[in-house]
């Protein structure tokens, strides 16, 4: 009786073992849907989200400048101090009628180590990294727009400009009007910085100032 109720079994089991594999094997990974990483901070506050879209007119732009090899700028605590810091220029950058971007750059030899430090900071709208101070990043926001005695990381930078994209009169892309707001040099700066509000020159954004005007 024990081996006829086991034999009854199996083939009830069995056929309901090898369906479901059967199905499991030919469902479509395509048919699985995506998990959005985002960057969440220890209080698990989500992150900067980047638009993703084409803008015009007035721009605020939030430039992180790090590297893999700053003790200082590994700290455990500044990823979510740079992610608090996007999101409160976000809205202000809103409460003057103008987009914002943020711009992740690692002042790095390596690439790929660039890359690694970077990705601790939560999304970015632009990266840059690669060939340390002869990099795109490291020559523009970094070495030759700066005295030496302020080229130290981590640094967040305040760009104001105005982006402009095609139309039937203008079909090309441009940057213009391009000057540095604030630049705020060190981890103590920075958090001072964002415990004020973060605040920026009032509008209108030093219209007459020069792309390297330094306000700490």
């Amino acid at each position: 009786m024990k081996k006829t109720l086991h034999k009854r079994s199996w083939f009830i089991i069995a056929p309901l073992v090898f369906l479901g594999a059967f199905i499991l094997g030919r469902v479509p990974t395509t048919a699985i849907l995506p998990v959005e990483h985002r960057f969440m901070d220890r209080a698990g506050t989500k992150g900067y989200l980047p638009s993703y879209a084409p803008v015009s007119g007035d721009e605020i732009v939030m430039v992180y400048v790090g590297s893999s090899t700053c003790g200082f700028a590994n700290g455990p605590d500044v990823p979510a101090l740079i992610e608090r810091t996007k999101l409160a220029l976000r809205q202000e950058a809103l409460s003057r009628d103008a987009t914002f971007s943020a711009i992740g750059v690692s002042i790095d030899w390596n690439v790929d180590n660039g890359l690694r430090h970077l990705s601790k900071f939560g999304l970015f709208d632009e990266i840059m990294t690669g060939r340390k101070w002869l990099g795109q990043g490291g020559r523009q926001y970094f070495w030759e727009s700066l005295p030496s005695t302020l080229r130290a990381t981590p640094q967040v930078i305040v760009v104001a400009r105005t982006v402009t994209t095609p139309t039937q009169l203008n079909p090309n892309y441009s940057i213009s009007n391009e000057r540095v707001l604030v630049r705020k040099t060190g981890i103590v700066s920075i958090t001072n910085w964002l415990e004020q509000g973060t605040p920026l020159p009032k509008k209108p954004a030093l219209p007459d100032a020069s792309p390297l005007s330094l306000h700490n």
